[in-house]
């Protein structure tokens, strides 16, 4: 019953994070070089898969300062995964509430390895991405 549970959360995680990066559409049927996609054929894939990728998310440093002050949020990164599937043009879609919490998410994004890139008519193409972090006190 274990895997039935972690298949069926890795499946939503999937629906989630599609749901998320409906927001506005970019040009999504232009054969330009510069065309970025929300949704492809073949999704970008972090090392490890999005397990992966849950685990390089829970590992943000939670700044010292944010923590003595008991800040909390989550804030939410938006960014693309280039052809070569390294990360470019990180910024916040949604914040903590706190630039301190935000500046940390932004930066953890930025130190991401590279990707596998997303794939369109089997060529790699750019690809818009969006991931959040909680930081909550324990």
């Amino acid at each position: 019953m274990g895997k039935f549970h972690l298949l069926l959360f890795l499946a939503l995680l999937s629906f989630l994070n599609i749901q998320a990066q409906n927001g506005p559409q970019l040009d999504v049927f232009s054969d330009s070089e510069d065309t970025v996609y929300v949704v492809v054929e073949t999704m970008p894939e972090f090392p490890e898969g999005n397990i992966g990728l849950m685990r390089y998310l829970a590992s943000v440093t939670y700044p010292l300062y944010a923590r003595a002050k008991n800040m909390e949020g989550i804030p939410y990164v938006r960014f693309i995964i280039e052809k070569d599937g390294f990360i470019s043009n990180i910024e916040i879609d949604k914040s903590s509430g706190h630039d301190l919490l935000d500046e940390a998410t932004m930066l953890h994004v930025k130190r991401m390895p590279q990707w596998q890139p997303g794939y369109q008519d089997g060529k790699p193409v750019r690809v818009q991405y969006i991931v959040h972090v909680q930081f909550k006190m324990s």
